[in-house]
C-alpha cells in the first residue's frame, strides 16, 4: 500500500496504570469509567474538524491507538510506534516513577521508532493532584520544552483539558496536510479485518 493511502496514526504510550485508556475513552465516549489494563486494543478511526474559523476546512481522519497493557511487553513498542504521526507520552502526575519512565524509557523508544512524530507530553489524573501530586507542573513543562514537546495536564475523570489535548492533535494533523476528508460531524468506527474475496464464478478457459 502506498504511504499516501494510509490513515495517519496517533499513539498513546506510557507506564501501566497511567490512565491512557481512560483518557481515550473520555475523548471518544465522553465519560469516565476505570478499566483494567488490556492487551490487543482494537484501533479506532476518528474524524474530527481542525480548530479553525474556516468551517469549510476539511476534517482530519486518523487512527487512534491506545496501547494499554502492552507496556508489559517491550517488544510491542516498535510495532505500535513505527509510522506514528503523533505520539502522546503519558504519565500520572501523582506517580513520579511513571514520569521517570517517560524520561528514561519512552522518550528513547519514540526517538528510535518514531523519529518524525510530533510528541505531546500528557500528565493525567490532575483531579487527584491536590492530595497526591508527585510531579510538579513546572518540572514536566520544563522537560517538555527542553525536548521540543507539546505539554498538557489532564483529568479523564473531570474532563479537564481532554478536548484541548485532542484538538491540538487534530490541528497538528491538519497542518501536516495528511488525509483530509470533508464531513460535518465526528465519526467513530472500529477497524475491521478485510473480508475474504468471494470466489470467482466466471468460467476459466482451459
Amino acid at each position: 500500500m502506498a504511504m499516501a493511502n494510509r490513515v495517519p496514526k496517533v499513539v498513546t504510550v506510557g507506564s501501566i496504570s497511567t490512565g491512557k485508556t481512560s483518557l481515550v475513552r473520555r475523548y471518544l465516549v465522553g465519560d469516565f469509567k476505570p478499566v483494567p489494563a488490556t492487551v490487543g486494543y482494537v484501533p479506532t478511526i476518528v474524524k474530527a474538524r481542525p480548530d479553525c474559523k474556516d468551517h469549510l476546512l476539511p476534517e482530519v481522519k486518523f487512527e487512534l491507538i491506545d496501547t494499554a497493557g502492552s507496556e508489559r511487553y517491550g517488544a510491542l513498542a516498535p510495532s505500535y510506534l513505527r509510522g506514528a504521526v503523533v505520539v502522546m507520552l503519558v504519565y500520572d502526575v501523582n506517580d513520579t516513577m511513571s514520569f521517570d519512565a517517560v524520561q528514561h524509557r519512552w522518550k528513547e523508544e519514540v526517538r528510535v521508532h518514531a523519529p518524525d512524530a510530533h510528541v505531546i507530553l500528557v500528565g493525567t489524573k490532575q483531579d487527584a493532584a491536590p492530595c497526591g501530586r508527585q510531579v510538579i507542573t513546572e518540572r514536566a513543562a520544563n522537560f517538555a520544552a527542553d525536548s521540543g514537546y507539546t505539554f498538557f495536564e489532564t483529568s479523564a475523570k473531570t474532563g479537564t483539558n481532554v478536548r484541548q489535548l485532542f484538538r491540538a492533535v487534530v490541528n497538528i494533523l491538519s497542518r501536516a496536510g495528511r488525509h483530509l476528508e470533508l464531513s460535518d460531524s465526528i465519526v467513530l468506527e472500529r477497524v475491521r479485518k478485510p473480508e475474504k474475496a468471494a470466489p470467482d464464478k466466471k468460467c476459466r478457459c482451459s
